[in-house]
Parts: structure tokens; sequence; C-alpha cells
């Protein structure tokens, strides 16, 4: 990938290097599904601005964006084998979290973590900046989330551009309590998902 990343803001492109200094403290950008906004995980304002940019109410706690998922998570059985057979796609895994993690990211004890495509751009660009995100779909609470970031309700926050397109559809949310999984969402990859949880 290239050396610098171009930004949207407020019409104007902005180029910052991959030193990150100038990485804004909340962005969107194309993920590999649908558009995303973003916060570095310990920065709790910028956290908690996401949540009145989009009139999200608190009870919903942010995604943490990796693949590192037992990095947050209390590790079971059944969480380490659904990894194993669900390695680099796109999904979200709700389980039991380990503490110390913000409250924004928790909720009763559990923790959504937003599993990543591996080799995408989007991917690559977290990879590459180095730190963790939590995030959300880019669109205001209670409306349709956007395909595109053409689509998007929510304006004057400063745009990512990868040069990329999403899957324009949303993942499968399931959750892993103990040896129990269920679905709480049904998105492109719900089909494989349920294929495996009947042979688990």
């Amino acid at each position: 990938m290239s050396n610098s990343y171009c930004i949207l803001q407020n019409s104007s492109l902005i180029v910052f290097k991959k030193s990150m200094h100038t990485l804004p403290k909340i962005f969107i950008t194309q993920t590999d599904t649908v558009p995303g906004i973003f916060a570095r995980m310990e920065d709790e304002p910028s956290a908690i601005e996401i949540y009145k940019i989009k009139g999200r109410g608190f009870e919903k706690p942010l995604a943490i964006y990796t693949n590192d998922v037992l990095k947050f998570a209390q590790p079971s059985n059944l969480l380490t084998k659904f990894l194993e057979g669900f390695k680099g796609e796109a999904l979200t895994v709700v389980t039991k979290a380990k503490e110390g993690l913000p409250a924004y990211c928790t909720k009763d004890g559990f923790v959504g973590i937003r599993m990543l495509t591996l080799g995408h751009p989007f991917t690559q660009f977290l990879e590459e900046v180095k730190f963790i995100f939590v995030g959300t779909s880019a669109n205001l609470s209670g409306t349709k989330t956007p395909n595109t970031i053409e689509e998007m309700e929510i304006k004057n926050i400063p745009i990512i551009d990868l040069k990329v397109t999403g899957r324009a559809t949303e993942n499968t949310v399931i959750k892993i309590e103990g040896n129990g999984l269920t679905i709480i969402r049904e998105g492109f990859n719900i089909t494989k998902i349920t294929n495996w949880a009947k042979q688990n």
C-alpha cells in the first residue's frame, strides 16, 4: 500500500502519513462490509462522541475491531474452535469480556469483537496504524445502514478514503456463552455459520 492516506475533511482532501500523527480522533471509512465510524479504543472522549454523533443509546456497546479476539475475550473451548473455523472472516463475536475493558465496549460482562477479512485494504489499514479501534456502522441510530460512503447521512466527519468497496451488506453477529452459540443478527455469512453450528 501507499505511504499515505487521503482524508476528505470539510470538502478538502488532506494527506496524512503512516506515522499517524495526523490521524483524526474520529473518522469514517469503508470497511470490508459497510461504512463505519471509528475512534481509538483508549480515547474515551472520542468514543463517547460517536454515540452523540449517531444519536446512539449508551446501552449499546461499540465493537472492538481486531482479529486478536482472545486479547479481549475470555477463552473457552467453543470460542477457540469457532475462531479456528472462521479465521479472517468479517463477523462479530459477542462473548465474555476480559476485565479492564472500557465501559463503552462491554455490557453485562460481554464484549463484541468485530473480526476482519484477511488481506482486505480495511484490515491492512488497521494493522498499519497499529492502534485498536472501536466503532460501529456509520448511520444515524434507527436509520438504514448505508451501503456506501456516498449514501451516509452523517456529515462533517473526516473520511479516510481507502479506495475500496465493501460487501454492501452487514456481517453476522453471534453470541458465544459457555457451550452455546446464538445468532443475534443475520448477515452475508449466516449460511456458513449455521452449517458450522449444526456440525459442532
